[in-house]
């Protein structure tokens, strides 16, 4: 955590232990045969593999103990369960209200409702930009491709919606579409969101 260009010592062990537990990457650290001591790289004696959501829980721990001015955040939560990825975006978020600038790019389109800034590429084109409740209006004037793919993931979770892929709806007449024909009516295409917030509650792009 302390490699790098980083102004802290990786000798604190004080703030080493207090950025792991902001991050909750202390269980991790405890769980290693070595603590803060073992190697995490397989290929090398005594080395040990991390799982993607243990080294995910590390960077976020890395964010915290660097205190950087700009974080940049690439599918964050990408390996972690439903309850931790909840958890890890609200971190995301208490460091944007910590006086920095969080850029998050992610698929998962609930964790940028906050942001000052939503940038959508679609094909690595920039198609729309706006805050969420822009984005979102009936009256946006963009392609509404963010509020398109935002309501699809929401269809996902909620109540009555579709089940598991494969098992359809249910009981004859219950239910809404499978999960197989919802997933047939969901564009194929690679909308990563990039969200900017600054701690100040000024959009990043803004003077």
């Amino acid at each position: 955590m302390g490699l790098g260009r980083s102004a802290a010592s990786a000798d604190d062990p004080e703030r080493l232990e207090a950025a792991a537990s902001l991050a909750d990457a202390h269980t991790v650290v405890g769980e290693l045969p070595r603590g803060w001591d073992t190697l995490c790289e397989k290929g090398y004696e005594g080395g040990v593999d991390l799982s993607g959501g243990q080294w995910q829980r590390l960077a976020l721990a890395r964010a915290y103990y660097r205190r950087a001015a700009v974080l940049i955040c690439d599918e964050p939560t990408s390996s972690m369960d439903p309850a931790a990825e909840i958890a890890a975006f609200r971190r995301i978020r208490d460091l944007a209200g910590d006086g920095r600038t969080v850029i998050l790019v992610t698929h998962r389109l609930h964790s940028v409702r906050s942001a000052d800034v939503i940038y959508v590429l679609d094909r690595g084109r920039l198609v729309e930009a706006g805050d969420f409740a822009s984005l979102m209006a009936d009256d946006h004037e963009g392609p509404g491709l963010f509020r398109e793919l935002f309501s699809l993931q929401s269809e996902q979770y909620r109540l009555g919606g579709p089940g598991v892929p494969g098992q359809g709806s249910g009981a004859p007449g219950q239910g809404g579409p499978s999960q197989e024909a919802a997933f047939r009516d969901v564009p194929s295409r690679n909308v990563p969101v990039a969200a900017h917030r600054h701690g100040t509650g000024k959009a990043a792009s803004g003077g």
